[in-house]
């Protein structure tokens, strides 16, 4: 059952509401367990404890992912007014979609 939508479309929800929105996403998507499990055991040599080292690893990926994505945040939130503005969006979409077209039109003329 999917979580109840807050507010319209440029009302902002609280925090809690979108850190509990962002964990419940987390916790479902397949691909973190994924990662996780083909990932960190490279790093885990023949003679070291693996519950142990898994643990270690998974809480120093974690911590530099919140780090990661606070500091992105802040910064989306400092520029959100100049991002918002009508030129910068423009801009933004064109550069993405020109982007786009280029990416879609070398796997269309791959010769493979």
């Amino acid at each position: 059952m999917p979580l109840p939508l807050h507010g319209t479309l440029g009302d902002p929800i609280r925090r809690r509401v979108a850190f509990r929105q962002g964990v419940v996403s987390d916790l479902l998507n397949p691909k973190i367990a994924l990662l996780f499990l083909t990932l960190l055991p490279q790093f885990i040599s023949p003679g070291e404890p693996r519950v142990q080292t898994s643990v270690v690893l998974t809480v120093a990926f974690v911590g530099v992912a919140l780090v990661w994505w606070r500091v992105t945040s802040w910064l989306a939130g400092a520029f959100r007014s100049w991002l918002a503005a009508d030129r910068v969006r423009t801009a933004l979409e064109s550069v993405t979609g020109i982007v786009m077209i280029g990416l879609g039109a070398r796997v269309a003329l791959d010769g493979r």
